[in-house]
């Protein structure tokens, strides 16, 4: 792994799905930690006006800016990224934020979640990567436990966020690293208080034993947006290339995969 320390200041960020929640969590925790401006790139105009201003008014004039995009809608995103780069005169930071949970419309969530993110990471390349005479960075992809363990209630969203963590996983590799001199790191937080969630878009038509089973994870303690984005940013700075960050309970953590050999149970039995 990529091993070395990412200094924030003076550095730009592109953030998806940084009009609420997570999103605008990190773009505030970065102005903290001294970067020089924040694109918050949101499907949401209306939100991510305001908080474009509400960063201006807290970090200082000027410091913020929010572009429209649906990150699953390619010329929309590159678009984003076109006017950032224009606007700051370069790109350091990439945040792969943007996601839904929707098991009925799991078109649309697979759509944002893996298609949205798969762009955000080969945009970042394209603008930031040294081969392309770009200055090199971070992209930090966001999954979540689930894609780690997966959630037999989320199927579908916990199956678009593993693909993501494997994904980052291997595009973390020091090949990809020495090529370009972008990090790719993922961070999968615990369930997380945002308005993320609906409950009515779980996968109830397929078990007519769902909603009993539901009922126990309606009461799981939240992460707090605030903690995450700060150990996000932290992650940020310090985290290896291909690395996988746990967020959760309080605590942030490197998640080591084992060889499969090693959780063999038994030899395989020709049946």
């Amino acid at each position: 792994m990529i091993c070395f320390s990412f200094d924030l200041k003076g550095k730009v960020a592109l953030i998806t799905g940084g009009a609420q929640g997570l999103g605008f969590g990190i773009g505030s925790e970065l102005l903290s930690n001294g970067v020089r401006g924040v694109t918050l790139v949101d499907i949401n105009a209306d939100k991510g006006k305001q908080a474009a201003k509400t960063l201006n008014e807290k970090f200082g004039r000027g410091k913020s800016i929010f572009v429209p995009a649906d990150v699953s809608n390619s010329s929309q995103f590159e678009t984003a990224f076109k006017v950032s780069i224009r606007h700051w005169g370069g790109l350091d930071v990439v945040i792969n934020n943007a996601g839904i949970v929707n098991e009925i419309e799991w078109q649309w969530m697979v759509n944002v979640n893996v298609v949205g993110t798969l762009q955000g990471v080969f945009l970042g390349v394209k603008y930031m990567s040294a081969a392309n005479l770009g200055r090199g960075g971070v992209i930090i992809n966001i999954a979540t436990v689930d894609a780690i363990d997966s959630l037999y209630v989320l199927p579908i969203y916990s199956s678009t966020k593993s693909f993501i963590l494997d994904v980052s996983r291997a595009l973390g590799h020091h090949v990809y690293y020495d090529h370009s001199k972008i990090k790719m790191i993922t961070v999968s937080p615990g369930a997380t208080n945002t308005s993320m969630f609906n409950w009515d878009n779980f996968s109830q038509g397929l078990s007519n034993t769902f909603y009993p089973n539901l009922k126990k994870f309606k009461n799981v303690l939240l992460e707090i947006v605030s903690d995450v984005a700060r150990d996000i940013v932290n992650i940020l700075k310090r985290g290896n290339s291909g690395s996988v960050w746990v967020v959760e309970d309080g605590s942030c953590y490197v998640v080591e995969f084992p060889d499969r050999k090693c959780m063999r149970k038994n030899r395989y039995v020709k049946c």
